[in-house]
């Protein structure tokens, strides 16, 4: 018997920070990142669309255990300790590369920290972008660091997630 490999389904939905490039595989949601997309790939009416906001509202309500077993995230045993202790940073808060360090038990790991965060598949959900550096500012962001102060402003402001798909 031969095993087919595991195949990913992936939808590009218009927020009003840029294009989602969502993954969904057997396992569940393992990837989504803001991407540059050409507008012929978003699907603005995609049936997913409607299917995803509302899940993504109630993602957000979840308690940290259940958020994590929602997602399939790929990555190293270290990178899936520290995904997971992403999670528990509420929303509108920061914390620094050095304090996941010390909570995940490995204080001068800060940088391999860094590593892990900047290799999140799955950003808002594993809210990469609440991490900032120790020595102030607002630090790097895969995706652009205006998206990622906007992001922070936005839940400052108790916003959901589900605003970005609000059409302006």
């Amino acid at each position: 018997m031969v095993l087919k490999e595991a195949v990913n389904t992936y939808y590009f939905l218009q927020t009003q920070r840029g294009t989602l490039n969502i993954g969904v595989g057997p396992d569940g949601l393992n990837q989504m990142f803001f991407e540059d997309c050409p507008p012929e790939r978003i699907r603005k009416d995609a049936p997913f669309r409607d299917t995803f906001v509302t899940w993504l509202h109630e993602f957000q309500h979840l308690t940290v255990n259940k958020r994590w077993t929602a997602l399939a995230p790929k990555g190293t045993d270290f990178q899936k300790t520290v995904w997971r202790e992403l999670l528990e940073i509420p929303s509108g808060k920061t914390v620094s590369y050095g304090s996941i360090a010390r909570k995940i038990g490995r204080p001068k790991a800060f940088r391999a920290v860094g590593s892990a965060v900047g290799a999140n598949p799955i950003s808002l959900l594993i809210p990469c972008h609440r991490v900032v550096p120790e020595t102030g500012g607002i630090g790097n962001y895969r995706w652009g660091s205006d998206r990622k102060q906007a992001l922070l402003e936005m839940e400052q402001n108790d916003a959901d997630f589900t605003q970005l798909f609000e059409t302006t």
